[in-house]
């Protein structure tokens, strides 16, 4: 059966991301479109338009992951700092004078630029963290860092928390992008499919009628949609109770 014997495509059924790839296929198909047919030119620019919406609110999606990064990179930081803070006081005891007194001078850094011992946030341990940096980075307390053998150590912090500001950074990005999307990913989803299903009827009618190059432009959507299929799309929900749903509600709910 061809496709345009085929009763509409159920694109409702498609998820919101098979949407965008079918409809990205469907877009190249219709760079075949004669010049004359400007109905169907103004469905292609529609449908670039709803594409773009959808491929940006999806990938916004991704803040839920940039904030699970930042997580993880301010857990490691804290690590990273308490230890050092840790050793750095021990070594006031150590055994060697030399290494003591360079314990002695970081450790009396440490109480004006170090971290404040109760429990905060991210954003003020943030803070903080640009305090201590600016009162370790001279050259002073770096040769104290070398002598025990420490510098590696507070250069990996450093790396950790300018990883953190980044992810924040991209977070908060994502954050104001999602709050430009006012439509929610169903809606427009609900829109791209309508579109798409109009589309294909549209082409389809155009091939019954034997008229070029709408049967080549036929072929070209079964091979973008078929390619899609291979991606299982979710199952139809037009079978309810063990009653299908009659074609032509199927082709209105295409």
């Amino acid at each position: 059966m061809t496709l345009a014997q085929d009763f509409p495509t159920h694109f409702c059924d498609f998820t919101a991301a098979q949407l965008v790839a079918v409809g990205t296929r469907i877009g190249e198909v219709l760079k075949g479109l004669p010049p004359q047919d400007l109905f169907h030119r103004q469905l292609a620019s529609d449908l670039i338009e709803e594409i773009g919406i959808l491929s940006r609110i999806l990938s916004a999606r991704q803040n839920g992951k940039l904030e699970s990064t930042k997580d993880g990179l301010d857990a490691e930081r804290m690590q990273l700092y308490s230890g050092l803070a840790q050793i750095i006081r021990a070594g006031c005891r150590h055994p060697f004078a030399a290494k003591a007194e360079a314990s002695l001078r970081l450790c009396q850094t440490l109480e004006r630029h170090g971290l404040a011992t109760q429990p905060t946030g991210p954003e003020d341990r943030t803070a903080e963290l640009d305090l201590f940096f600016a009162g370790f980075d001279h050259a002073p307390f770096q040769l104290d860092l070398t002598a025990l053998d420490l510098l590696s150590w507070y250069q990996k912090l450093k790396t950790v928390h300018a990883q953190y500001l980044e992810s924040a950074k991209e977070e908060l990005s994502a954050a104001g992008k999602t709050e430009s999307l006012a439509p929610p990913v169903q809606e427009v989803g609900h829109r791209l499919a309508a579109l798409l299903s109009l589309i294909c009827q549209g082409i389809r009618h155009q091939s019954r009628k034997a008229r070029a190059p709408y049967d080549r432009l036929t072929t070209r959507l079964e091979e973008a949609l078929n390619a899609t299929r291979t991606g299982n799309p979710r199952h139809s929900r037009h079978s309810v109770s063990g009653k299908s749903t009659p074609p032509a509600q199927a082709a209105l709910n295409g």
